[in-house]
């Protein structure tokens, strides 16, 4: 049977976790918070699935089912949550778990033939729950900082080489901003140069603030280095994240003489209009960086 990845609805809200938010005199669960509109999700069957490769520890632990309630924003799933600790743990277990078997067989939900147009191995439901996972240890990292010295950080740099864009952007921030070991942002942008589209824009602005002087200078050099050689979807997409880099404005003039040849190359007319767009909205004149 071809495997479907539809997301629907999230499962059957979590219950019994008790929280610090009080409703008269008794204490409101997670369940019976207020819920947005619903975003990602698994389905039910993919989670057993999930579950077959989870440690037992983790599937007993009152924290998963809020876990795996994607209705429930993980800044709001922190906020309720009663015991911060115990729910870094479990996420942090799921973490290595998730890994694991997304190595082996996507965890249990490998393609079963060529023909399943449905299966998309890079965004599967275990890269779906290791992203939230990976938020939730963000998030605790955040809240408290001692939690940095309980994790596998060997685990965290395994990630930044998923194939799942999210993934790669989460596991690049929790490095720079939290492993208090090895902040190596020379290393981390050489990562970070072989990403494709959003994820390679995003890790780019994640890896631009609060960097040394010689760490900008790298952060240029791969500006750079794709406008000239990346795809036009990765290289539009790290344009129009410019902005947000912290990049004087003759620094943007420089990177964006690297996208000079989208002009000089007739057949990349459409894309030198959508440059053209995008850099005058942070007042570069292309015509003018490309006579």
């Amino acid at each position: 049977m071809k495997l479907k990845l539809i997301y629907v609805l999230s499962l059957a809200a979590c219950a019994g976790l008790v929280v610090k938010a009080q409703t008269g005199h008794r204490s409101r669960t997670i369940a019976e918070a207020a819920s947005p509109v619903k975003t990602e999700s698994i389905l039910a069957r993919d989670k057993q699935a999930l579950e077959k490769n989870i440690s037992k520890e983790v599937l007993l632990n009152e924290n998963w089912s809020a876990i795996n309630d994607f209705s429930l924003p993980v800044k709001q799933l922190m906020g309720l949550n009663h015991n911060p600790r115990s729910l870094f743990k479990v996420s942090k277990q799921s973490v290595y778990d998730l890994a694991s078997c997304l190595k082996k067989d996507f965890c249990g939900m490998e393609r079963k033939d060529e023909n399943d147009a449905y299966f998309d191995d890079t965004r599967t439901p275990g890269h779906i729950l290791l992203g939230r996972n990976l938020e939730i240890l963000k998030e605790s990292f955040e809240n408290d900082p001692s939690l940095v010295n309980e994790v596998d950080w060997d685990v965290i740099k395994d990630l930044t080489e998923s194939s799942n864009e999210k993934v790669q952007v989460l596991a690049v921030e929790i490095l720079k901003k939290y492993n208090p070991k090895e902040n190596s942002s020379d290393s981390l942008l050489k990562v970070v140069d072989n990403y494709k589209g959003n994820a390679k824009a995003d890790a780019l602005v994640e890896m631009s603030g609060d960097i040394s002087e010689d760490a900008h200078t790298r952060l240029l050099n791969s500006i750079a280095k794709s406008f000239s050689s990346d795809d036009p979807n990765t290289a539009i997409s790290v344009m129009e994240k410019l902005p947000q880099m912290h990049l004087t404005v003759r620094e943007m003039e420089m990177v964006a003489n690297y996208l000079c040849h989208y002009k000089e190359e007739g057949s990349e007319e459409h894309n030198w209009k959508m440059i053209k767009f995008r850099m005058s909205k942070v007042n570069i004149d292309m015509d003018a960086v490309c006579p």
